[in-house]
């Protein structure tokens, strides 16, 4: 039988493993305040399943009867970008209405704040412009907040430069939920844009890019039709392909 002394003692050591045990976990992170290193990548890819759109190798080209159109730049003025929590009250909502931005809700991330410029590699391969660490935990969405939009090309053998306003506020919800549980891995985000289809026409005809500097009624056209162009993944390998598993965070 145990002694009163040799209970106290026990005790006392008990507790001194627990909190050893605690700030154990503390030190390595490991506990849910820990951060998680994150990248934002982009890549240029065809949005196959729309409308005129076919899966297989991006080219910079449309083609119309005698007409062509090429790019050779598309740079986007990012205003914002943001990773919007799941499981925190405020971080987003659903009955907001598609003007109202969730990108202040409580607990989001926010990767651009005072604007970056991200040219897009229209060349093939993955860029990777943004990193930042987050919080170890749930995340539903991706928002973009595009300012304005740089276009350089060819239209039927004549060239231009133009830069056209969008405002446009893009959310980008990821299918499935990610789910950052390790913070000791890093983990990556892709989105993936297709350009082209933010000038074709339903008849196979396109936009002329140098319009839309003067038209209202084309930019709306190609604001809707960038909406379509956009999609975010985790791609933790940055191959920017969203069929391969790779997910690092469970």
């Amino acid at each position: 039988m145990l002694t009163r002394r040799a209970v106290a003692h026990r005790e006392r050591w008990t507790v001194l493993a627990a909190l050893a045990l605690t700030l154990a976990a503390c030190d390595t992170g490991s506990g849910p305040e820990g951060d998680a290193s994150m990248t934002v990548s982009f890549a240029v890819q065809p949005r196959a399943g729309l409308a005129g759109v076919a899966a297989g190798q991006w080219t910079p080209t449309l083609s119309h009867d005698a007409s062509s159109l090429e790019l050779a730049v598309v740079e986007l003025d990012v205003e914002e970008l943001v990773l919007e929590r799941a499981e925190l009250d405020g971080a987003d909502s659903e009955a907001d209405s598609d003007e109202d931005s969730d990108s202040d809700g409580e607990g989001n991330e926010k990767f651009v704040v005072d604007g970056a410029t991200v040219a897009l590699p229209l060349d093939g391969g993955v860029i990777t412009p943004f990193a930042k660490p987050v919080p170890v935990g749930l995340y539903e969405e991706l928002e973009i907040d595009i300012e304005a939009v740089r276009l350089v090309g060819v239209v039927d053998g004549e060239s231009f430069d133009v830069t056209v306003p969008m405002n446009l506020e893009l959310e980008m919800e990821f299918e499935p939920e990610i789910e950052v549980l390790d913070s000791a891995v890093p983990f990556n985000v892709t989105i993936s844009i297709d350009p082209l289809i933010w000038f074709m026409n339903d008849d196979g005809s396109f936009i002329d890019p140098r319009e839309l500097e003067t038209d209202s009624s084309l930019r709306n056209r190609v604001r809707q039709r960038m909406a379509l162009s956009f999609k975010a993944f985790e791609d933790s390998d940055h191959d920017g392909d969203d069929e391969d598993s790779d997910s690092d965070s469970g």
